[in-house]
């Protein structure tokens, strides 16, 4: 990237050398350096692009008061504009100090992107600055924030270069302004409780040595409401050299879940505390998003005025937006990790995709357009295959299909052909949406990519849904392909090998195939009959259920019987699974909904003993209510004898679907029939 000399050299405060040749690696990283005189030394191309400035600017040779005038920069350390005399004043105390000194500021470009520019100054005075595009990064922290201000949580951050502590508003409002003081100087742990003080002080010094996770339960004394419990969970953070440069934790208030349970570190909490950082955090955000999205859900069920109407819309779009960011997120963390498995099982193919496209019918039909699936008469009925990631591929390619069709159709087609001299089968997604150019096709299975940079603006998303389908292909075997013409529509094909034995899977490591490879994908035409049109399942099917909810959460008991209140005929709650069985001796039940994580006795635990206690309950249909939706939960749940499994945030339709999927193994010698209006 660069042909300047980059040997220059400089050393930071644990003594470790950095080098300019080490940075200039760096993705997305603009690079300049800066002489002792003030002089600038040599500065990147990508240092213009990611400033905003016109290339044909060349900074070579100005010195840098005259640079510093036209920009302005925010001073993250003294929250004022970063001006020469404090670079002077820094750059001096290098000198006289021996040591490095780092600034770090703040650059918002005309187009209103956020640019992070970190000085190093060494002690000879060398000026090192890197500039790097944080716009998106901060959104994230945003959206995070609202998140945990839901929860009644925040986020911390600590610099160990300067020792500065930085708190997100949902922590720092529960402290009186000397407490913040306090903390300031003393650091975070000076408030924390004198029984914990020891405890925490040495689990600290094991995480710093990499011996421990970032996972601390402590208690905080604070004037305005005494003594509150705490968790911190988080992550180390490292410089461009990989050195430690400091930490940033979620933190959660968990006074009430503290006063529920007399002992919280038995044996069996701590280990699942043990569990990695991606999955604590999916579980902590999703609690509080079910509470978002199912409260709102349920309002749409009121007589609300239409201005009010439009706002609960906009919450409850805002908060799933937020839940497929973090949910791509997880997901591509759990990929690149290699901590993703296929599990092939014999399944019947057509139901495994009708299930999917069901899903798409309602936002389908709202848009006015057509989703029909086509199946070809030779597809075998049973086939070897990962059905949960076959659903997830599909998923994300309807999705995509849907947010770029304005009107017109979205056609699935599955049918088995030769490729490459082997028996395929081959699904397809063909939409008549806004296409692609031949350009932008290339780029569409990359992470945190899209046809050009207005589509996140215009239709939102993460950039990862094509490109985890494309790794999730790859797993299976196969590949994915795409054809696609602007203005016209995109047709993406899901090539997977039929496989006669699990020893076949031979997971594929060849580039995604573009727009040009026109003699791959072809029109996909299958000559079958359409579906028959979907008919709209009456308003209240379910009038006759009794339903057991057990859920240790007032909030989530509150959302299901928001959600489902006025469609059943009884519906009772249970606080753990020790209840559950209690009421399941006492009363009638049809369904039960199981949480995962509680008290007393957790779902799995509860749902072993209903299916190993011969009651006349035994068989009671029983369907899993999660905030750790991944595959690997859901097989728990189904090896254990579950009947479904519903992710959290939960909607009205999510629960009545699942309904609708397992009533119909209800056994007539365990439970009465169902009432139905249809």
């Amino acid at each position: 990237m660069f042909e300047h000399d980059m040997g220059a050299s400089f050393a930071n405060n644990s003594g470790r050398d950095v080098s300019a040749e080490g940075l200039s690696k760096a993705e997305h990283l603009g690079y300049a350096r800066i002489t002792s005189d003030l002089v600038i030394d040599f500065v990147s191309p990508y240092f213009y692009e990611v400033m905003g400035a016109d290339f044909s600017l060349d900074l070579t040779g100005k010195r840098l008061d005259q640079v510093l005038d036209k920009v302005e920069l925010l001073d993250v350390d003294t929250t004022s504009r970063l001006n020469l005399l404090t670079l002077l004043t820094r750059i001096a105390e290098s000198q006289a100090t021996k040591n490095d000194q780092r600034t770090t500021a703040l650059h918002t470009t005309l187009n209103g992107r956020q640019i992070r520019i970190n000085t190093w100054i060494n002690p000879t005075g060398e000026l090192i600055v890197t500039a790097r595009d944080v716009s998106e990064e901060r959104r994230r922290i945003k959206l995070l924030e609202i998140a945990m201000d839901s929860a009644n949580a925040g986020f911390w951050s600590m610099n160990f270069e300067n020792g500065e502590f930085t708190y997100s508003d949902s922590v720092t409002q529960r402290l009186s302004d000397a407490e913040i003081e306090k903390m300031q100087k003393d650091g975070l742990w000076s408030i924390v409780h004198e029984d914990d003080l020891a405890q925490v002080t040495k689990a600290w010094a094991d995480i710093l040595a990499g011996k421990a996770d970032f996972d601390l339960t402590y208690r905080v004394n604070t004037e305005k409401d005494g003594v509150i419990w705490q968790r911190s969970v988080g992550q180390m953070e490292r410089g461009s050299d990989g050195h430690v440069v400091g930490a940033t934790a979620f933190v959660k208030d968990i006074t009430d879940e503290i006063k529920k349970q007399s002992d919280l570190l038995t044996a069996k909490e701590t280990s699942k505390a043990k569990s990695e950082f991606l999955a604590r955090m999916s579980h902590e955000i999703r609690t509080p998003l079910n509470a978002i999205i199912g409260m709102s859900d349920s309002l749409k069920d009121e007589d609300l005025p239409e201005d009010i109407m439009e706002v609960v819309e906009d919450i409850e779009q805002a908060a799933e937006g937020l839940h497929l960011l973090l949910s791509k997120t997880l997901d591509h963390a759990k990929l690149i990790s290699d901590k993703v498995q296929i599990d092939l099982q014999e399944d019947n193919v057509r139901e495994v995709i009708s299930t999917s496209t069901k899903l798409w019918n309602p936002q389908c039909s709202a848009s006015g357009i057509a989703l029909r699936t086509h199946f070809d008469a030779k597809l075998p009925e049973q086939l070897l295959l990962d059905g949960f990631r076959l659903q997830q591929c599909l998923n994300n390619l309807l999705s995509n299909a849907v947010k770029f069709t304005k009107s017109g159709r979205i056609d699935v087609i599955v049918k088995t052909a030769q490729v490459k001299g082997r028996d395929s089968l081959i699904i397809a997604v063909k939409d008549t949406g806004i296409g692609m150019t031949a350009e932008q096709a290339k780029f569409i299975f990359e992470e945190f990519s899209q046809a050009d940079n207005s589509i996140s603006r215009i239709y939102g998303g993460t950039g990862l849904g094509m490109s985890i389908t494309k790794q999730l292909t790859e797993l299976m075997g196969g590949e994915i392909r795409v054809k696609s013409e602007l203005g016209t529509g995109s047709t993406f094909a899901l090539v997977l090998p039929i496989l006669h034995d699990r020893g076949d899977l031979n997971p594929q490591e060849t580039k995604a195939v573009s727009v040009e490879d026109t003699t791959k994908v072809k029109d996909m035409a299958v000559e079958v009959a359409p579906n028959p049109p979907q008919v709209r399942a009456p308003n209240k099917p379910f009038e006759g259920l009794s339903v057991l909810c057990v859920e240790d959460n007032p909030v989530n008991q509150k959302v299901v019987k928001r959600l489902i209140g006025k469609r059943v005929a009884n519906l009772t709650f249970a606080n753990n699974g020790r209840e559950a069985l209690d009421n399941l001796s006492l009363m009638h039940v049809d369904v039960v909904l199981m949480d995962i994580h509680m008290p007393v006795m957790d779902g799995i635990e509860a749902t072993l003993e209903i299916r190993g206690s011969k009651e006349p309950w035994a068989n009671v249909v029983i369907i899993a209510l999660t905030a750790d939706p991944d595959y690997q939960q859901k097989r728990i749940c189904k090896n254990i004898g579950m009947d479904d499994t519903i992710a959290k945030p939960v909607k009205r339709e999510d629960i009545l679907r699942a309904f609708d999927r397992t009533l119909g193994t209800v056994s007539p010698e365990f439970t009465q029939a169902v009432k139905l209006t249809a």
